[in-house]
């Protein structure tokens, strides 16, 4: 994620908000406190982490989860406050069913793809 606005979302969170990190076991959002991944916690961070060292998630709460799989997303409408979808939608065989599930389960969020120039 860009590092200005991994810090602007930081900033606008307040402590009680749930925030949920699709895709996010390479560079996990460590204010996230449930991250959804198809790989596990345990080798988490392959490279590093944002904003700061605390994490808010846990092995609880880390769910592993196939994205592309069109299976519902384990979670209940608007259970998270913030979603964060960081460099994922680019990676898997259907965005617009991901982002469905993101608006279903959300009250707000923020998705970032690469630039086309990055990709290239």
């Amino acid at each position: 994620m860009i590092e200005e606005n991994s810090k602007k979302i930081l900033q606008k969170l307040s402590e009680e908000d749930i925030v949920l990190d699709i895709g996010g076991w390479s560079f996990p959002y460590n204010r996230a406190n449930y991250v959804v991944d198809i790989h596990s916690y345990e080798t988490r961070g392959f490279f590093g982490s944002q904003v700061g060292n605390k994490e808010y998630f846990n092995k609880n709460t880390w769910i592993i989860h196939d994205i592309s799989s069109k299976k519902k997303l384990p979670f209940k409408d608007k259970q998270f406050d913030f979603i964060i979808c960081s460099q994922v939608l680019e990676d898997i065989r259907d965005p617009i069913w991901l982002c469905s599930e993101i608006i279903r389960i959300g009250k707000e969020g923020y998705i970032e793809v690469p630039s086309k120039q990055i990709e290239l």
